[in-house]
């Protein structure tokens, strides 16, 4: 049976098929992370040689958004030539790497077309996790970042919470 999209779900969609740059504060059991993955999953098997990261909170987490996406590739019948605990790489030479934010390394020596921060609001120094991810992304990359709102948070306050991280980020702009 085809995924059936819901209707916050299409909205979503719409957001990261036309927007560079996605924030998006949910509820839990929405299917938003598991569209954000499975977005990056047809990216990386309709552009050959993409480079995709997928972030999360903390390791167990990262290691679980890459298998949920190696699954998804499998369904699309991608041919992986490549697999770790920390990586994918298919036969078309696009690959994904799992990240964890807080890691002092986290996207050093990578360049990434696209980023995927699953559950930012709880990323520890969130800050220089995004400032770290961002200097890793290409010219016409794209960050999306998606979060439910923490116990103490409403989602208003969290959605505040991650503007403020990204007016700390210098933004530059090439001519």
């Amino acid at each position: 049976e085809p995924w059936k999209l819901y209707q916050g779900q299409n909205t979503v969609l719409d957001a990261l098929c036309n927007m560079k740059n996605t924030i998006i504060v949910k509820g839990r059991q929405q299917g938003i992370s598991t569209l954000c993955l499975f977005y990056a999953a047809v990216r990386l098997v309709l552009e050959p040689g993409i480079s995709v990261a997928v972030v999360a909170h903390n390791y167990s987490t990262s290691q679980k958004l890459l298998r949920d996406l190696s699954g998804m590739l499998e369904q699309l019948h991608a041919t992986i030539e490549s697999a770790s605990k920390n990586h994918i790489q298919l036969s078309t030479k696009s690959r994904v790497n799992a990240l964890t934010a807080g890691s002092d390394k986290i996207g050093r020596g990578s360049t990434y077309s696209l980023i995927v921060c699953s559950e930012a609001g709880f990323y520890q120094e969130s800050h220089q996790a995004m400032a770290s991810l961002t200097a890793c992304l290409t010219t016409n990359g794209q960050v999306i970042q998606e979060s439910t709102a923490t116990a103490t948070d409403t989602a208003s306050e969290l959605l505040g919470k991650i503007l403020k991280i990204i007016k700390k980020i210098p933004i530059v702009t090439g001519k």
